[in-house]
């Protein structure tokens, strides 16, 4: 019988063969992990396969390795990229998602470290307005905001706002949304 929860899985799920990838010539999408679930790991890279070798007569690379577009390889007796353990996923538009909602979590959480505390304040009220509507933010301590707050809010932005959303907002942010820019944005 066939298990809904087990072809799911499966999509998540690193690529245990890596001659699936053949020899790079299709120039296949990836995705670059710390953990073998894409739902719960940290996606480090998206590149591209340039050169698949597994067998490799080499010290360094015993069992071979895959090379990507950027330039890096990923150690196939390690099970290594730039040192560190990793999975390699094949891309489908789930784990794309999961990249952009990672992608622009990391940039809004990063832009909140650096903004001034006004910027920072009107930031943490239209993520709240996305999240919870209606809600306004009791506090405005800045240190808590940043320190304990923002990263919460942020991963309620991506769960219950959406991608496209949180994408948005980096944007946003990244075209200079000053506090003016946000403070119009959440009275909208």
């Amino acid at each position: 019988m066939f298990n809904n929860h087990d072809a799911e899985s499966r999509i998540f799920h690193c690529v245990d063969d890596y001659a699936t990838f053949g020899t790079g010539r299709k120039k296949q999408k990836v995705a670059i992990g710390n953990g073998p679930d894409a739902r719960t790991c940290g996606i480090l890279v998206v590149t591209v396969i340039r050169k698949n070798h597994p067998s490799q007569r080499s010290k360094k690379f015993p069992e071979g390795y895959i090379e990507f577009e950027n330039g890096k390889r990923f150690d196939l007796a390690r099970s290594a990229y730039e040192t560190k353990h990793c999975h390699i996923f094949a891309i489908r538009p789930e784990i794309e998602d999961i990249w952009r909602a990672q992608k622009a979590s990391d940039a809004i959480l990063l832009w909140s470290l650096m903004c001034r505390t006004e910027d920072l304040i009107a930031l943490a009220e239209l993520i709240l307005e996305v999240v919870e509507p209606g809600k306004k933010l009791g506090y405005r301590n800045p240190d808590y905001i940043r320190k304990s707050e923002m990263p919460c809010l942020v991963r309620r932005l991506v769960r219950l706002g959406g991608v496209n959303q949180s994408e948005n907002i980096e944007a946003m942010l990244a075209a200079g949304g000053g506090s003016q820019n946000l403070i119009i944005k959440t009275a909208a």
